[in-house]
This record gives structure tokens, C-alpha cells and sequence, in this order.
């Protein structure tokens, strides 16, 4: 497991007396809003995990993606999010990735996570038992729609899931209030858009 030095002590502080955390095993990394992506692998299950060659240059990412339709920052949608997620993991097998967001403005209407910023998460997982029943998916927007957070409040968000595909992926979060009127996207105390980022290597199925 691989925790961003910087942000550790808060993050496992935030997190250790939730079930966020401890439905979230197997091989891990950890990442902030705000932060790049991680580069490290670990290990989920025991399975091999498949690393870059030393002499490979790392491969720029492209300029991250904003959810259909979203429109400009309000200065009462804030917050921050953590996330937590699988790093290695076989087509077909367990797979996870987790969020926690916190509410620093007024209350949302209903919050939205966003997951096609880099690869397309939605279109790499086909959904499994486990994942946190008030998340709902959204095809349309890429993304899941998780309902209202009360101002001040917090959410832990278990996303379970099986991999379809193999291969090496780089993905994105990006948080917003949904409503009638459109996307609003969270902002932190900066009034920099809420972004998390986190990488995952797929292997074909074991003995396929």
C-alpha cells in the first residue's frame, strides 16, 4: 500500500475509524485532490503486479476532462476528497476504488462524481455487489450521481467493480453538485476544481 507522504497522517485520520477503510484491502494506492497521479503499484490478492520498464519515459497525461455540461465554480460549493484504489488487478476478477468527500459550503442538492477525466472508468468496470447503495450510475454523464450532502457533512464512497478489459489506465475524479439547473463542480479553499487522480494496471484473466 502506497500512502502520499505529505497527505498520510491526515488521510489514515480521516479515515481509520470509517468502513471506507476497511472495505478497502488488497493492493492500494492513496491520492488527495489536487495531487498528480500515483506511480506506484501494489499487489490486490496476492497477484503480480506488472511494472514500466526503467528505461520507459513516463507518459504525459492529457489536460483532464470536465463533465458534460458543467458550468462555472459557485463560491459556496467547496470541499475536499481523498481517494483510495486498486493499483493491480485480472480482467473479470475484484476491483475497487473508494472516495471520501467533504462538504465545506452550503448543503448539495445531490453530488456527482465524474470518472471519465483521463480513461474511462464507467466503460473499463462492469459494477459488482458492495458498491455504496446510494450511488447511483449516470451512462450518460460518465459518472455517478450519490445524492444530497448536507453542509458540513462527509461521504464515503465504495465504488466495487470487475475490470472488462486489460491494460494500463490512468483515471480522474471530479466532483460536482447536479442539479435541475446543471453541474456546479466543488472547489477547495484555493478555488481550485476538486481533482483526484489514480492509475491501474489489468492482466488477462489467470490461465486464460
Amino acid at each position: 500500500m502506497t500512502v502520499w507522504r505529505r497527505w498520510g497522517m491526515r488521510w489514515f485520520a480521516t479515515l481509520a475509524g470509517t468502513a471506507l477503510l476497511v472495505a478497502c484491502g488488497g493492493g492500494v494506492s492513496a491520492s488527495r485532490s489536487g495531487q498528480p497521479a500515483p506511480t506506484s503499484s501494489g499487489t490486490a490478492r496476492s497477484q503480480p503486479s506488472a511494472s514500466p520498464s526503467p528505461s520507459a519515459p513516463p507518459t504525459p497525461l492529457p489536460p483532464p476532462a470536465t463533465a458534460p455540461g458543467a458550468g462555472a465554480p459557485a463560491a459556496d460549493v467547496r470541499g475536499q476528497a481523498w481517494g483510495r484504489s486498486t493499483t493491480s488487478a485480472f480482467v473479470g476478477y475484484d476491483d475497487h476504488v473508494t472516495f471520501t468527500v467533504e462538504n465545506d459550503g452550503r448543503a448539495l442538492e445531490n453530488l456527482f462524481v465524474f470518472l471519465a477525466v483521463y480513461d474511462d472508468w464507467p466503460a473499463q468496470h462492469g459494477m459488482a455487489m458492495g458498491t455504496t447503495p446510494q450511488c447511483v450510475p449516470n451512462q450518460q454523464l460518465r459518472g455517478f450521481d450519490c445524492g444530497p450532502l448536507a453542509a458540513g457533512a462527509s461521504i464515503g464512497i465504495i465504488l466495487r467493480s470487475l475490470p472488462n478489459a486489460d491494460g494500463s489506465f490512468h483515471y480522474g475524479a471530479r466532483f460536482y453538485e447536479r442539479t435541475g439547473a446543471g453541474l456546479t463542480p466543488l472547489v477547495d479553499a484555493a478555488g481550485q476544481e476538486l481533482l483526484v487522480t489514480f492509475a491501474e494496471t489489468v492482466r488477462p484473466p489467470p490461465h486464460s
